[in-house]
Formats: C-alpha cells, sequence, structure tokens
C-alpha cells in the first residue's frame, strides 16, 4: 500500500473518502480511497462502515477493478441449498 502522510490525507478533498469529512478541524475521514491498494483495505474493513460508506467503497472498488464484476453476484449460489430435516438426510449429504 502506498503510504499516506498526514500531510497528504489532509490535503485530499473529501470525495476521495468513504465516510467524507469528520467533525473535527483536519478530519479528512475514514476510509481514504486514493489508490487499489487503499480502497482493497477499505474492502476489508467494510464490516465497519456505514451502509453509505460500503455503497461509496463499492462504487470506487467497482471503478479501480472493472473485471472483478459484482461481489453480490459471485457470491450468490447457483443452486438452492436446503437444510437436511433428519440425520438420515445429513448422513447421505454429498452421496
Amino acid at each position: 500500500m502506498a503510504v499516506l502522510t498526514t500531510k497528504q490525507r489532509k490535503a485530499m478533498p473529501a470525495k476521495e473518502f468513504a465516510g467524507g469529512k469528520g467533525g473535527k478541524a483536519g478530519d479528512t475521514g475514514r476510509f481514504p480511497l486514493n489508490d487499489k491498494a487503499h480502497i482493497k483495505a477499505a474492502e476489508s474493513y467494510e464490516r465497519f462502515a456505514t451502509p453509505a460508506e460500503k455503497v461509496k467503497i463499492d462504487a470506487a472498488a467497482n471503478k479501480a477493478f472493472p473485471s472483478r464484476g459484482e461481489r453480490t453476484e459471485t457470491n450468490k449460489r447457483t443452486s438452492e441449498v436446503r437444510h437436511p430435516q433428519s440425520h438420515g438426510e445429513w448422513e447421505n449429504l454429498g452421496k
């Protein structure tokens, strides 16, 4: 990941962050989206992000990595998975 100094981070516009500028003076936001490495890092911390931040992170990731596609599409199951209702069904799973 590219090193981002405090001076560089403070000079970045709010649109380059997911989460925008914070309430304190000089607070630049939570997730910088200035390069691919920072976008990947922001994705790994999405579980801590607000829904609005997640949308912005996903949009930045789709722009930076156009060949990856939508994560929601890759995680969808191709067939309906049914949970075994009995021990016998469980034993027969995968046979």
